[in-house]
C-alpha cells in the first residue's frame, strides 16, 4: 500500500512540476537563435531594418524584433513602430503614442 502511495504522490510532484516548468516565460532570443533573428530582420526592406534594429524589442511583448518572424510594421499619422507578431497589432493600435514611448522610437516613415 505505501508503495501505491509514493507512486501517486510521485506522478502528482511531477504533473505539478512539468506545468509550472511550462508556464515560466523562456526568453525568445537565447543565443543560438541570434542567427535566426538576423534572417528574419534580412526579409525587411534596407530602410526598414534599420528602424527594426534601432527599436530593437516589440513594444508589447518586450521580445526582440525578428524572434516571431518577420517584425510586421504599423503606421499611424506618419509615424512607425514594429511589432513581434500579429497577435501584438490590437494592442499597439489602440496604444500607438504609449507605444511609440515605450521603445523611444518615433521615427518619421517616407
Amino acid at each position: 500500500m505505501k508503495s501505491r502511495g509514493l507512486i501517486l504522490a510521485s506522478f502528482v510532484l511531477g504533473t505539478v512540476a512539468a506545468f509550472l516548468g511550462c508556464s515560466a516565460r523562456q526568453p525568445a532570443a537565447e543565443p543560438t537563435a541570434q542567427g535566426e533573428i538576423e534572417l528574419e530582420l534580412a526579409k525587411l526592406s534596407p530602410d526598414d531594418r534599420e528602424l527594426a534594429l534601432a527599436q530593437k524589442i516589440c513594444p508589447v511583448s518586450e521580445e526582440p524584433l525578428g524572434s516571431m518572424g518577420k517584425p510586421i510594421k504599423v503606421e499611424q499619422n506618419g509615424r512607425a513602430l514594429f511589432i513581434c507578431c500579429a497577435g501584438c497589432e490590437d494592442e499597439v493600435q489602440k496604444n500607438f503614442e504609449a507605444s511609440l514611448k515605450k521603445v523611444g522610437q518615433e521615427t518619421k516613415t517616407e
